[in-house]
């Protein structure tokens, strides 16, 4: 009962606090743009509506979304007033800022409040993802090898059992070691080089388990798809993450008109992205995985998409 009337009494807060920053200037929040037609990727912007992000919440943390730094030290300054009004305290020891834009001019500029100082950094930990300012995921790529080792590691007791089935081993690896790895995956704007890497960590993990080294295999005359047959499970981590992604995509494409997600999903920014190769989006990875499925209509039927993917 405690988490659930605190979640309230916070709600409340953040109430508060979007109505002192609509009294400030309403242009202090992000606005982007949606149309929600079903149509994912060639949108009417003349039926389009205009919505801002003010702010993101999970539990008791908070993330403050603004277009600028001083609209950013305007929020927090205004967030830390309200808090203290409700007789809550910001922890500023824990509380991090981050430029995502193209420009990073004032990206080591720290945040002063009420004497305070608030760390600019490139990345943050978030729900367990880290999530950096250059949109890219291959930091959090790096972070998820390295947990997943550990894990893959502390199991070596199993994995190395001959009395124990591959089938078992398969479970065990799938549940402690796969699910680390892949954690957060289906929401990675990846690159092709580390969805590479990712599969070559996997095999490693099975040659580990299935007893075959790399020379064994050569010899052998082996590819990655017959120790992959070895082990059960044709699926390479790059298709898993593919089902993941498009099944993130039918479950947030499935919410309520309403849900903030789902109005993320089908909008844009107004401002134009820049020139010279902008960075890959996660909607451009969704693209290429529905035309690797020869979906190559703009308009899904989001009802039947589970049974598609």
């Amino acid at each position: 009962m405690a988490p659930v009337l605190f979640n309230l009494f916070f709600t409340l807060v953040l109430e508060k606090w979007r109505q002192e920053m609509d009294k400030h200037n309403p242009d202090l929040k992000v606005q982007f743009r949606y149309c929600l037609n079903g149509n994912l990727f060639n949108r009417p912007r003349s039926l389009s509506q205009l919505e801002s992000a003010p702010d993101l919440e999970f539990a008791d943390d908070a993330v403050l979304i603004t277009p600028s730094r001083q609209a950013g030290d305007v929020a927090l300054h205004a967030f830390a007033d309200v808090a203290t009004s409700f007789g809550l305290s910001v922890n500023f020891s824990n509380t991090k800022c981050t430029n995502c834009s193209v420009s990073a001019d004032s990206i080591s500029l720290p945040l002063s409040v009420h004497g305070h100082q608030v760390e600019s950094v490139s990345a943050f930990n978030y729900l367990g993802s880290l999530l950096s300012s250059s949109g890219r995921c291959s930091a959090e790529v790096d972070r998820r090898l390295a947990c997943a080792a550990r894990a893959f590691g502390a199991l070596q007791c199993i994995f190395r059992d001959k009395n124990l089935s591959i089938k078992t081993k398969r479970l065990v690896f799938s549940a402690c070691v796969l699910s680390t790895l892949l954690y957060g995956g289906e929401c990675w704007p990846i690159l092709r080089r580390d969805e590479d890497r990712l599969d070559v960590f996997y095999h490693q993990c099975l040659r580990a388990v299935l007893g075959v080294s790399r020379q064994a295999q050569k010899d052998q005359h082996l590819s990655n798809a017959d120790l992959r047959e070895r082990w059960g499970d044709v699926t390479k981590v790059s298709d898993l993450l593919r089902a993941r992604r498009l099944q993130w995509l039918g479950h947030v494409a499935r919410m309520p008109d309403g849900r903030l997600p789902k109005k993320l999903l089908f909008a844009w920014l107004p401002q134009t992205r820049p020139a010279h190769g902008p960075r890959l989006r996660w909607k451009d990875r969704i693209v290429d995985d529905l035309r690797q499925l020869s979906v190559d209509s703009p308009s899904v039927q989001w009802g039947t998409w589970s049974l598609s993917v």
